[in-house]
């Protein structure tokens, strides 16, 4: 029996879960030194060590970062698995202890219990939390220096900038994008409130407005440290401890943050504003899905946001439509940290 431990420097995810891990590794190890029993220890976590400790684009952890809650509850379960492989083994100096072994066992139950929760919780059906979740926890609150929840203020002013922006769009599809751009920023304050001393800060948003096909640009990466021995920088955007080849390479770090955002949002008005997706061609196939298909979205050959002429325009209608979706959910930045002034969110985004 041997522990399943592949964590590497260069594949650093979360800095708090990562050492849970090692520490969970070692704990375990130690028992797996002491000869106890396969059969009395807990089953799968050589397995879920194997997928927290994968490398950092294909990880199971590196996904959660969309799902903060579901990240948190990561941690408390590993804090209890840890608990229970603190228990000493049953096997002392070679000879089986039947004292000890009533209440390893009933740890190691513990053990697996939580083991096997994770490897649930690491399989989400979704990959971007939930509307229902970021508008309602008080811990997605953006408040004033008086405690007030600005969400409404700062609802009301991508609003009046989509309006500007959209005009021609309908009422509900404007309301559509407004919720989903929210979402995000209450994601990004909280990981503002919660980022590293160590963290850069967001970026500026990015004014340009693409045309045609081409895609809005990503935010810049963070700076590289001047130490690079480390391996990573921290992500403004995530809070993750990033690799340095992930933010030195321009497509891998637009993936990176094209993940942290889920920049496409189904558009159909009957659809969930939780139907959100990182990658292009995922929201593709679920847009036509919709019984209406392409034509439902592009009436007369127009655009459903700015209603240009699609057949005058350069690239497809779907990069078209992408471009927009991209420009308005990642150019959402953090409110300020407790202002009295709250035109100031007008920064944010």
């Amino acid at each position: 029996m041997q522990a399943n431990h592949t964590m590497d420097v260069n594949a650093a995810k979360n800095k708090q879960v990562d050492l849970q891990v090692e520490e969970c590794h070692a704990l375990y190890r130690v028992l797996v030194q002491q000869k106890t029993p396969a059969a009395e220890m807990a089953p799968g976590w050589p397995e879920l060590e194997a997928e927290l400790s994968a490398d950092y684009r294909t990880s199971s952890l590196s996904k959660l970062r969309t799902l903060p809650k579901t990240r948190e509850f990561v941690a408390h379960a590993l804090d209890n698995i840890k608990a229970a492989f603190t228990h000493p083994s049953p096997i002392r100096d070679g000879i089986w202890c039947d004292q000890a072994a009533f209440a390893f066992r009933e740890a190691q139950k513990d053990a697996a219990y939580w083991i096997a929760l994770v490897r649930t919780a690491l399989r989400p059906r979704r990959s971007y939390e939930l509307a229902s979740i970021v508008d309602t926890s008080a811990d997605y609150h953006v408040l004033d220096i008086d405690g007030v929840d600005i969400g409404k203020h700062y609802t009301w002013r991508i609003e009046r900038d989509l309006w500007a922006k959209f005009p021609r769009a309908t009422e509900r599809i404007r309301q559509r994008l407004s919720a989903a751009k929210r979402m995000r920023w209450r994601i990004l304050s909280r990981q503002r409130r919660r980022a590293p001393p160590d963290a850069p800060p967001q970026a500026p948003a990015v004014n340009t407005t693409p045309d045609g096909g081409g895609p809005f640009p990503p935010p810049p990466p963070p700076p590289q440290p001047l130490t690079p021995e480390h391996g990573c920088v921290i992500c403004p955007y995530c809070n993750d401890a990033a690799p340095l080849n992930v933010c030195s390479d321009p497509a891998a770090w637009r993936e990176h943050v094209r993940y942290d955002f889920h920049p496409y949002v189904c558009l159909h008005e009957q659809c969930s504003v939780d139907a959100a997706f990182a990658d292009a061609e995922a929201w593709t196939a679920h847009m036509l899905e919709h019984h209406w298909g392409w034509g439902y979205f592009y009436d007369s050959n127009r655009c459903m946001l700015c209603r240009k002429d699609l057949t005058k325009i350069e690239g497809s209608a779907t990069a078209h439509l992408r471009a927009h979706l991209e420009e308005v959910m990642m150019s959402t930045r953090a409110s300020p940290i407790a202002t009295r002034d709250r035109h100031s969110i007008a920064s944010c985004d």
